[in-house]
Order: structure tokens, then sequence, then C-alpha cells
């Protein structure tokens, strides 16, 4: 098991992995045990800093859209996600060159 971590370090370190998925492999291969395999916690540990799967996918989408990163957000799109839902989380700019 992963060391005891502050919250703000553990949320931050969740986050960065479920990017890391995210960018290797794609949307939907972020889920909940994948994160926490990556980062050596259980995957319930993912409920206290996200709404589950679904909240684990939308913040890593949103850091992923912070960034700029325009394959994550098209690939989002192609796995189902609304523009409308995207245009929540991701600049005009990048929706609209991942729409493109």
């Amino acid at each position: 098991m992963a060391a005891r971590k502050p919250p703000h370090e553990r949320e931050a370190q969740l986050l960065a992995a479920a990017v890391e998925i995210c960018t290797a492999h794609g949307i939907e291969a972020v889920t909940r045990v994948a994160v926490a395999r990556k980062v050596g916690v259980t995957d319930a540990l993912i409920n206290r800093y996200f709404e589950g799967r679904n909240g684990l996918r939308w913040e890593t989408l949103r850091a992923l859209a912070k960034a700029g990163n325009v394959g994550a957000i098209k690939q989002a799109l192609y796995a189902g996600y609304s523009k409308s839902d995207l245009a929540t989380i991701a600049s005009r700019d990048v929706l609209r060159a991942a729409s493109a």
C-alpha cells in the first residue's frame, strides 16, 4: 500500500495517474481499479476524492482540457461524451480544435 499522504497530495496523485492512463490509453481506460493499481491504493479510495468512475473521468478530462490536450478531448468525443458536456470543461478553442 502507498504511504499515507495529506488529502490534497493524494488527490493530485490520483488525478496525475488518471491523466497518464488517459493519455496513453484513452478515457475509457480510466477506471477506479486502473488508477488505484497505478498509485498503490484501494479502488474504494477513489470515491473519497471523486464521484466514482464518472467523476474521475470528468476531472481527468478537465485537467487535460486545462492543459490544452486536444487529443484527449477528441477521444472523449469519440467515446460518446457530448459536446455540451465537454464545453463545460474545455475552452471553446480546445473543443473547436477537437471537433475538427
